[in-house]
């Protein structure tokens, strides 16, 4: 399908200016037409085609000129199509067989009907340089003309533009009254802060009429506007160009929850970037969808192959999902001629026609703490916020280390937590884990409460990752808040050194400890290494015997990578 931007629709040769000389034929059918008694006085529109019966592009292009004919009403409104031979040999006769072949509905002359006479002010360069036939002519109720009209089979807006701008024209002097007012003029608003790419109009029930393109959203007759036009729509287009991943978060799961619950509703802008398993609802099989999204458990949605979409009327709570607005209702004022363009699962950034969302990530932050310490299996990890934090709706977060060996993952006090709430991806070296409230009401999270904590049997450094935005959701005064999370890590493992004890004999030195000690290095004092063992025990003798008398050192290393130096002397 051909798509044409308006402003190429109005061709530079398209002038208006002289006026058409008077004149008057008699058609095949013995009829006389007088150009400004019988038409241009009487307000009506005339289009001349200058031909002759041989012409090879004349025949070619006469049925979809035809067409033009009684797409325009074919005489009965305010379009009158004529054709006039701009040859000698060809008669009146002639010209009606031409019709005949071509299934003609509109009068035609010949030399014989005065049609020589009738076409020679536009064969003299009067009104431009002349090419030959065919050659497409409007001429407007005052009396101007428009030469030289582009039209073929497969070119047909710059003909119907023409005569658009021709019903518009002023009157003045000789003619009669034109009708000057633009009907059917209209714009429409884009009342979000994405803008789509595109504006068309578009007959989605019949593939064959043309669609145009109006990237100002404005059309104000400029060019041909369908008379039939059923199926014309109003489709405004985003290219798809961005990250899927770009403002989805848990801030959008608790929007969608509370949906769900019924406490506060979608408008439709929300609603179509929340139906992300296009089943034209929003339900719990959303949320999933945009939790495996945030995690990174998947890296698009299964059912849109989109990043954005366009939803008409975004400002109503209809539920109806549309990106699309007939034009006929729009000049009716039977639909709404706003749109709004949004990123699937981000509803948040949607939700400024309701006031009910503020985003100051920008503004604010909440401070957590990992605080790690020793086990009997290795080391815990206890995450938890360092002030009390109240209406909890939802949070996020990623960190950054080999969590490929942790276990006990949990969440105490909060419900809701399932294996589904976090993701270990160990190709990427990260931990993912989210938390919304099944309730959308809000939980008290309590100062140094753990709230999740696991286990791992190595010391771990985790940092933040940048791979997802750490965020918490809550409630602050009616509103909803996003603010990043800050972490702060308190290694207790590391900063509580564990002593290891030295207990000399005359053949053995004995080290004992509360942690594992994971490797033991004796040197001589200087510095010549004797001894290297990795007992992974609490405690380890060293034989000493074959020793000589003298000072030597004991580098012990403990499970928390804490470092010690020992000296002991041999007797």
């Amino acid at each position: 399908m051909k798509k044409f931007l308006f402003i190429l629709l109005i061709s530079p040769t398209l002038l208006f200016g002289a006026k058409a000389p008077d004149f008057t034929i008699t058609d095949y059918n013995n009829k006389v037409h007088k150009l400004y008694a019988d038409y241009l006085d009487k307000n009506k529109v005339v289009v001349l085609k200058l031909f002759f019966v041989a012409c090879p592009p004349c025949n070619a292009a006469a049925p979809a000129f035809q067409q033009a004919n009684l797409k325009w009403g074919n005489g009965a409104n305010r379009v009158q199509f004529l054709e006039l031979s701009t040859q000698t040999w060809d008669n009146n006769a002639a010209v009606k067989g031409y019709s005949t072949k071509h299934g003609i509905t509109f009068p035609g002359a010949a030399s014989d009907g005065g049609a020589l006479e009738a076409t020679a002010p536009y064969k003299n360069s009067q009104f431009g340089t002349y090419t030959g036939t065919p050659t497409y002519i409007v001429i407007a109720p005052n009396g101007e003309v428009n030469y030289k009209v582009p039209f073929d089979g497969n070119l047909t807006v710059p003909l119907d533009s023409a005569i658009t701008q021709a019903l518009r024209v002023t009157v003045g002097g000789t003619g009669g009254g034109g009708d000057t007012r633009c009907k059917d003029s209209f714009g429409i608003k884009i009342t979000s802060k994405l803008k789509p790419d595109h504006v068309y109009f578009r007959d989605i029930l019949y593939s064959g009429n043309p669609e145009y393109d109006i990237p100002s959203g404005q059309y104000n007759c400029e060019f041909y506007f369908p008379p039939i036009r059923d199926g014309y729509y109003v489709i405004p287009e985003k290219n798809q160009i961005g990250n899927i991943f770009d403002g989805v978060s848990t801030a959008d799961i608790v929007l969608i929850q509370k949906h769900i619950l019924g406490q506060k509703k979608l408008n439709d802008l929300q609603f179509a970037l929340a139906d992300v398993n296009k089943t034209l609802s929003v339900t719990a099989s959303d949320i999933i969808e945009i939790r495996k999204l945030i995690l990174g458990v998947t890296n698009k949605f299964a059912k849109v192959n989109a990043i954005y979409t366009v939803q008409n009327n975004p400002s109503a709570y209809t539920g109806i999902i549309s990106n699309r607005a007939k034009i006929n209702d729009i000049l009716s004022n039977k639909s709404s001629n706003e749109f709004g363009v949004g990123h699937y699962g981000d509803i948040t950034a949607a939700s400024s026609f309701a006031d009910e969302f503020i985003d100051s990530r920008s503004s604010c932050a909440v401070d957590f703490t990992i605080r790690i310490t020793k086990s009997a299996s290795g080391y815990k990890y206890v995450l938890y916020p360092t002030e009390d934090i109240k209406g909890v709706l939802a949070f996020q977060f990623g960190l950054k280390e080999n969590f490929a060996a942790i276990s006990n993952i949990n969440l105490k006090n909060i419900p809701g937590f399932s294996p589904s709430n976090f993701y270990v991806n160990s190709d990427k070296n990260e931990l993912r884990l989210i938390w919304d409230d099944p309730s959308a009401l809000g939980e008290h999270f309590i100062s140094k409460e753990g709230l999740i904590s696991f286990n791992s049997p190595k010391l771990l450094n985790p940092k933040e990752s940048e791979n997802i935005q750490s965020e918490i959701t809550f409630i602050d005064g009616g509103s909803i808040e996003a603010c990043d999370i800050r972490f702060h890590i308190i290694n207790d493992a590391v900063t509580k050194k564990t002593k290891i004890k030295l207990i000399p004999s005359p053949e053995s030195v004995l080290l004992t400890s509360d942690d594992v000690i994971e490797e033991i290095s004796v040197v001589n004092h200087q510095g010549t290494f004797l001894i290297n063992l990795k007992p992974n025990d609490n405690s380890v003798e060293i034989p000493t015997k074959h020793l000589l008398n003298g000072v030597y050192f004991i580098k012990a290393i403990s499970a928390d990578g804490e470092n010690e130096i020992l000296k002991f002397i041999k007797i």
